[in-house]
């Protein structure tokens, strides 16, 4: 399909109906048919939310320990140990032996001096002894420990940044699909001799109507 502008539609128009004019009679007429515009929805993901960076701060993580530490250091200390004595029995002399005379009677009555020797006499008396003297011993004290419990940092406290994606959306558009048009369709000259349109456009008087094309144009 051939389409004009609206200049080369006038201008054909004039030279066609220039005649028409003249004899009052439409010979080859047109009639101008205007399509609006068209439209359509289309959809287009678009971002509702874009993406960014948000920083978390993690706190210190903490732990128990068992920890060995000295509850009291070594040390000397100098102890004074006193004599021991103990008991022990000894025989001794309590009286030594003598010699002298003693008188006896014999069986018949008359005195006899004899020289008698009497023993030493012994008893036995307790009497204590030092076993061991008086000393001082210098004592070795080993040092103390004990476990306790502590608290340690096991992971310091620390920043985090973490990316949140973008949010994306469907949003509907409504967009224009074909522009507006208009086009010229050959009508007959019934048509054509309407009151509207016969003081309009009118044409040069032949032997017969032809073919006719419909001329159109673009806005």
């Amino acid at each position: 399909m051939r389409r004009f502008t609206m200049g080369a539609v006038a201008a054909i128009s004039v030279a066609v109906a220039g005649p028409a004019f003249a004899s009052g009679q439409c010979e080859t007429c047109y009639r101008r048919e205007v399509r609006p515009a068209q439209y359509g929805v289309v959809q287009e993901t678009v971002v509702t939310r874009p993406a960014q960076a948000v920083a978390y701060r993690v706190p210190a993580q903490l732990g128990v320990v068992q920890q060995t530490v000295e509850i009291s250091p070594a040390a000397t200390v100098a102890r004074h140990i006193p004599a021991e004595y103990r008991i022990v029995h000894e025989t001794v002399q309590i009286a030594p032996a003598t010699r002298g005379w003693t008188t006896r009677r014999d069986a018949h009555g008359r005195d006899i001096l004899c020289e008698t020797t009497v023993p030493a006499r012994y008893g036995t008396v307790a009497r204590q002894v030092m076993v061991r003297p008086e000393r001082v011993v210098h004592e070795h004290i080993p040092a103390r420990y004990g476990t306790v419990a502590r608290t340690v940092v096991v992971r310091p406290e620390s920043v985090v940044t973490a990316v949140v994606p973008a949010q994306y959306g469907v949003v509907q558009r409504r967009v224009q699909v074909a522009p507006a048009t208009e086009q010229w369709v050959p009508v007959s000259r019934a048509q054509a001799h309407g009151p509207s349109r016969h003081h309009a456009y009118g044409g040069h008087r032949h032997g017969g109507h032809g073919h006719r094309q419909p001329i159109s144009a673009r806005y």
